[in-house]
């Protein structure tokens, strides 16, 4: 049976997680002020996570901690290690 998608204010309810926003915070402190979203994209754009509208506010969202994602930002701390080699 297909999961119910949540309505916005379903989602905005949802508690955020402050290991994930302090992990996030973390990984802008190393990586470039400007075109984050746009190396994410050109990094780990994939058949499940293209580079639509939707999927760049998700990403943005999850910069400005908005809201939290677990794979979104594994995919950052990668990104970091990658471009910083530590």
């Amino acid at each position: 049976m297909a999961s119910k998608k949540l309505t916005r204010s379903q989602k905005e309810a949802q508690p955020v997680s402050e290991k994930l926003k302090s992990r996030v915070l973390d990984v802008k402190k190393r990586l470039p002020k400007n075109g984050l979203v746009s190396l994410y994209f050109h990094y780990f754009k994939s058949d499940d996570f293209k580079d639509s509208v939707k999927n760049k506010s998700r990403v943005q969202n999850v910069l400005y901690c908005r809201i939290t994602d677990e794979t979104i930002t594994a995919n950052f701390e990668e990104l970091a290690v990658t471009l910083t080699n530590n």
